[in-house]
């Protein structure tokens, strides 16, 4: 990180990492996706399989097509999945 006067600030606080982190994910919060599985997608937000994350700038909900799944939410998708088959 750059100082005013053009000098490097070698020490950055967590809140101003935070900050930057914030700043840099906003270019990446999108729901662009290719189009070979937008049939798919829309079948299983259709059917509350995937419901979306945190909301983008505009409000719609962010469903992070592009990013990895963790663990929770695979078990998430599988539950809702599992429920839509009348397995549980």
């Amino acid at each position: 990180m750059a100082l005013e006067n053009g000098e490097k600030e070698d020490d950055m606080d967590k809140e101003t990492f935070t900050e930057l982190f914030r700043e840099m994910r906003k270019d990446l919060q999108d729901n662009d996706c290719s189009d070979w599985s937008e049939a798919a997608r829309q079948w299983a937000v259709n059917n509350g399989i995937v419901q979306g994350g945190a909301p983008l700038p505009d409000g719609s909900a962010n469903f992070m097509w592009q990013d990895m799944m963790t663990r929770e939410q695979l078990v998430t998708v599988l539950y809702r999945f599992a429920q839509k088959l009348g397995m549980i």
